[in-house]
């Protein structure tokens, strides 16, 4: 059987496209991880702040990992891995099949490699560092959304608390003896607060 340098050369070209595409895979599982928290050593060394409205200053600041953290890190990544060398051989598998008749040659193989580590090396760094910039405005957008849905519960637990001093002031409050009247209003005016509980 002959093969033609064409077909070589257009086979090589796939592969390095292929390369690529393994790349666009790998980027999306470590967006992936970004989301779930999980970040580069280089990314948590960087410091960040930026100064919003209601946006607490340790919003910035890089969780202690805990063991269980740790354990969920290391098991999600090895999964991630295991997901990403699954389909990567799967992918060059078929690739091989559809472009050389499922002969595998060593060029097709570097291609793909070759292909990757380009990707990996120039657009990978870009789309890394707008998925973590990414991910921090999410994180920003949905602690606004966050807060602002909890503002009419916060409303209400502040009506709640008040319902509550008005109830123990003008129920409960008649119902004290002469003696504690006198202790609470004691309290009172030492600025220890009320006391509501027996001594």
């Amino acid at each position: 059987m002959e093969v033609h340098i064409s077909a070589q050369w257009t086979a090589a070209l796939l592969a390095l496209l292929l390369g690529v595409l393994f790349g666009v895979l790998f980027d999306i599982l470590r967006i992936l991880r970004i989301l779930c928290g999980i970040r580069a050593k280089k990314a948590e060394e960087r410091p960040f702040s930026l100064s919003l409205p209601f946006l607490p200053k340790s919003f910035f600041v890089p969780k202690t990992k805990g063991k269980g953290n740790a354990v969920f890190c290391a098991v999600f990544i090895f999964f991630c891995d295991l997901l990403w060398f699954f389909a990567v051989g799967v992918l060059f598998s078929v690739f091989v099949y559809w472009q050389n008749d499922g002969i595998f040659r060593l060029y097709i193989l570097l291609s793909a490699i070759i292909g990757f580590v380009l990707y990996y090396n120039t657009l990978g760094r870009l789309v890394l560092r707008a998925a973590e910039s990414l991910a921090l405005a999410l994180r920003i957008l949905l602690f606004y959304i966050a807060l602002l849905l909890s503002l009419p519960f916060r409303a209400l637990w502040t009506v709640w608390q008040k319902c509550r001093q008005l109830v123990r002031i003008f129920i409960l409050l008649p119902c004290y003896s002469n003696r504690e009247m006198r202790r609470i209003l004691r309290l009172a005016r030492e600025g220890g607060g009320l006391s509501w509980q027996n001594s």
